[in-house]
Order: C-alpha cells, then sequence, then structure tokens
C-alpha cells in the first residue's frame, strides 16, 4: 500500500510539472504594427542614373570604390574599433541576463546546517542538523514565460543595436576617408594656385620696371598670394584632424594610420548608376528598425507579465532534514521530509497591479510608435541621400564646363596683361573664379561620393 502511494504522489507531482510547463501565457502576443510606407522611392529615374531591383548585396559595398586603402582602413574599424567592442559587451551582458530570468523557472534549492554544543555542570550534549528546502514556482499563467521572452528580445535587441553601430562605423570611416581625400585635393589646388599667383606678382615686378604697371598691381599680386597661403594652412589642419578620426575609428591612438597616406590618392569615383531596392525592404535590412521591434516584442512580453501578477501564484515546496546527537555515528537519530503545493494570491493588491499593467500598456503604445517613427525616418533618410546624389550629379556636371572654361579664360587673362591689351583686376578676377570653381569641383566630387555612402548606409548596407 505504501508502494501504491509512493506512485500516486509521483504521478501526482509529474503531472503537475507537466501542467506548469505547457501551461498557457496571459497577455498579448507579439504582431508587428502597421506603416504605411511608399512602394518605390521618389528618385527613381533611370535617366538619373537610379532605378530599384528586387534585391540589391550591400554586404562590402565599399571595395566597389576599388579603393586598397579604404577597404583596409574598414577592416581596422570592424576588428579593433573599441566603442564596437563595447556594444559586444554589453550582447554578452544581455545574454547572461536571460540566465538570470530563466532560472525563476527551475526550482531552487537550499541547504543549511547547524551544530549546538551544550554544557552544564555534570551534564554535556551536541547535536547536528542538516536540511535541504526546496521551492518551485510553477508557471501556470505564463508569467515567468514573459519575463523570459522579455529578457530575449532584450538581447536580440543589442545585437541589433551592434549591427546598426556596425553600420555607422562603417559609414564614418568612409566618410572620413573621403573628406582626407578632399582635403588633400584642396591642399594640391591651393599649392597650385600659390604657384600662380607667384608667377602673376613676378610678372607685375616686371612690367613696373618697364613702366607698363603700377605698384598696385604688385600690392594686389602680393595680397591675393598671401590670402591663397593662409587658406592652405587650414586645408592641411583639415587634412591631420581627417586622419586623426581615421585613427580613433581604427582603434588606433592619432598618427598611427598616417602611414597609410604616404601617397596622395584622388578622392574616389561615385558611380554613374546607383541600384536601390524597395522601401519594404527597410524592415529587413536595417538594423536600426529590427532594433526597434525588439524592444516593442519586450515590452509586449512585459504587458503579459503585469498581467501574469493578477493571477495566483502555485509554487511546489518541500524540504527534506536529518538530525543527530552524535556526528561519529552518523545522522539516524532523526529524519524528516514533506513535499507539498502551495499558492499565493495578493487579491487585496489588485488595485497596484492594474495600475501596473497600465503603465506597461502605455509603454507598449509608446514603442510602437517610436517603432513606426524609425521606419519613416529610415525612408526619408534614403529619399534624402538620393536627392542629394541626384542634385550634387548635375551640379558636378556644370563645375566641370566651368573649370574647364576658366582655366582657359586665365591663359587668356594673362597674356592679355602680359601685351598691355587687358588690366591687371581682369587677371585677378579669373585668378579669383578659377580657384572658386577648382575647389568647388573637388567639394562636389566628394559631396557626390558622400551622398552615396549616406545612401548605402539608409539601405542598411555594412553589416558584417
Amino acid at each position: 500500500m505504501s508502494k501504491n502511494n509512493s506512485i500516486l504522489r509521483l504521478l501526482a507531482l509529474w503531472t503537475i510539472v507537466a501542467a506548469s510547463i505547457s501551461g498557457c501565457k496571459v497577455g498579448p502576443d507579439y504582431q508587428r504594427p502597421g506603416v504605411y510606407i511608399n512602394s518605390d522611392y521618389t528618385q527613381l529615374d533611370a535617366e538619373k542614373g537610379v532605378t530599384n531591383e528586387s534585391t540589391i548585396n550591400l554586404t562590402s559595398w565599399w571595395d566597389q570604390f576599388n579603393d586598397p586603402t579604404l577597404s583596409a582602413l574598414v577592416r581596422m574599424g570592424v576588428s579593433d574599433n573599441l566603442s564596437l567592442k563595447q556594444y559586444a559587451a554589453r550582447i554578452y551582458q544581455y545574454q547572461a541576463q536571460i540566465g538570470v530570468v530563466r532560472s525563476d523557472m527551475f526550482p531552487a534549492f537550499r541547504e543549511s546546517g547547524m551544530y549546538n554544543y551544550n554544557k552544564g555542570p555534570g551534564s554535556e550534549s551536541q547535536s547536528w542538523t542538516l536540511s535541504t528546502d526546496m521551492s518551485w514556482e510553477l508557471d501556470f499563467f505564463g508569467r515567468l514565460k514573459r519575463l523570459t521572452e522579455a529578457a530575449v528580445a532584450d538581447m536580440e535587441q543589442q545585437n541589433e543595436i551592434y549591427r546598426d553601430a556596425q553600420i555607422i562605423l562603417v559609414a564614418e570611416i568612409a566618410q572620413n576617408y573621403v573628406n582626407a581625400r578632399l582635403f588633400e585635393q584642396q591642399i594640391r589646388i591651393a599649392k597650385e594656385n600659390i604657384a600662380i599667383q607667384k608667377h602673376t606678382y613676378d610678372l607685375t615686378v616686371q612690367k613696373q620696371q618697364l613702366g607698363t604697371a603700377s605698384k598696385l598691381d604688385g600690392a594686389q599680386a602680393r595680397g591675393s598670394c598671401a590670402g591663397v597661403e593662409s587658406d592652405l594652412a587650414t586645408y592641411e589642419a583639415q587634412y591631420q584632424k581627417a586622419l586623426n578620426n581615421l585613427s580613433v575609428l581604427t582603434g588606433r591612438t592619432p598618427g598611427s594610420i598616417d602611414q597609410l597616406f604616404a601617397q596622395s590618392a584622388p578622392i574616389p569615383t561615385a558611380p554613374n548608376h546607383l541600384m536601390v531596392g524597395i522601401p519594404a525592404e527597410l524592415l529587413r535590412n536595417r538594423p536600426d528598425v529590427r532594433a526597434a521591434e525588439q524592444a516593442l516584442i519586450a515590452q509586449t512580453s512585459r504587458v503579459g507579465a503585469a498581467i501574469g501578477d493578477l493571477y495566483p501564484r502555485f509554487s511546489l515546496t518541500g524540504s527534506f532534514g536529518i538530525d543527530a546527537m552524535d556526528f561519529a555515528t552518523g545522522f539516524s537519530s532523526g529524519l524528516a521530509s514533506s513535499i507539498g503545493p502551495s499558492f499565493q494570491w495578493n487579491i487585496f493588491a489588485f488595485g497596484k497591479y492594474r495600475s501596473n499593467i497600465s503603465v506597461q500598456e502605455f509603454r507598449q503604445t509608446e514603442y510602437v510608435l517610436a517603432y513606426q517613427n524609425t521606419v519613416l525616418n529610415a525612408a526619408k533618410e534614403v529619399d534624402d541621400a538620393l536627392v542629394g546624389y541626384v542634385n550634387e550629379k548635375e551640379r558636378l556636371e556644370k563645375l566641370d564646363e566651368a573649370v574647364v572654361a576658366y582655366d582657359e579664360a586665365l591663359k587668356l587673362a594673362q597674356q592679355r596683361y602680359s601685351d598691355g591689351t587687358a588690366d591687371f583686376q581682369r587677371v585677378l578676377d579669373t585668378q579669383s573664379n578659377k580657384l572658386r570653381y577648382d575647389l568647388q569641383q573637388v567639394q562636389s566630387q566628394a559631396n557626390l561620393v558622400n551622398n552615396v555612402i549616406a545612401l548605402y548606409k539608409a539601405l542598411g548596407g555594412g553589416e558584417q
């Protein structure tokens, strides 16, 4: 009979455990909120070099520039950037937190022991006690499962934040690299213009000696040359700052990557044709959108956990204890054990629990709006980059024409001044316009490439 009772108790225990494992989960299940986005981007125009493709691969978009230095810097940054390593460390923290939360779903055991020694007139005694207490919350209504779901979603959010940081890092490295090459070109243009200015000054000196030019011409030539020399110092400072930025972005001290720039190089060339996907792909390709969704998933689960507080909490508790008067003879003098269910239901705290449910639901609404706003901003960033690309491309074409025209105009102005058929002001004006359009041309080249980089970043490209 005793054996049968033990079997029945064991069957009852496993029935309770099975019910706990397969129990229901109170609260709402996650559903992706609706977001309205256009079926296509507004700047699609094959004639302007922008078309859409159903699928595009932007994993290593920087390689299309065929610039070994840029590719090397990106690899260094992804491998060694310290901020990126901080994001990675945070992922491990949240992974460990899942274990902390999930542990509440399993039995908890607590061991305790005690030794007493008493001595009095003519008497002496001692006792030993060992005991094990067990407590297991049986998650009938899924409160603990919801908390575990939230912890998993929190960890997934950190994964997406890390991936988003990768995309931002790659774009920053590429943009700083483009800027460094831009400053190189500005330095080159300034030095070439200084040489032209000095040649013009020498020409005014010769004409003064011949009596065909005034001292005003020479003073203007010296002033114009000094102005360009002052700009050169600014470009050189900006160039070094760009290199310092690249050093830090690649996890190195300033000056560590300067040897990669021992030889000057042109600004990377932007592609003449860009392929973009469809706006709906942003929901899958952008880590910041996925991170916002994971935050919403976690909060939805926390709503369920808050609702679970309204229900009673059932637990399986038990204890096993042994005591003895003499440790040497073993613990045979006393043995006690107990096991059984218990429940706790704070029915007089329903007001508090319902208020907490409202708090969690309003937070969920906040995360819904944050998710929708992230999607809209993602679509906006793509359109902004496309607008910048299309318009800068047209601007660069006109600047190329202007540079060619002013190259010819300066030669003619210098020749006519030398012949005495044009005044010196004409030469100064032409030199100034040539310098201005030369600088605008390289700035536009950099702007065009940076718009391409911004587009790839907005499309979620660069995730490793």
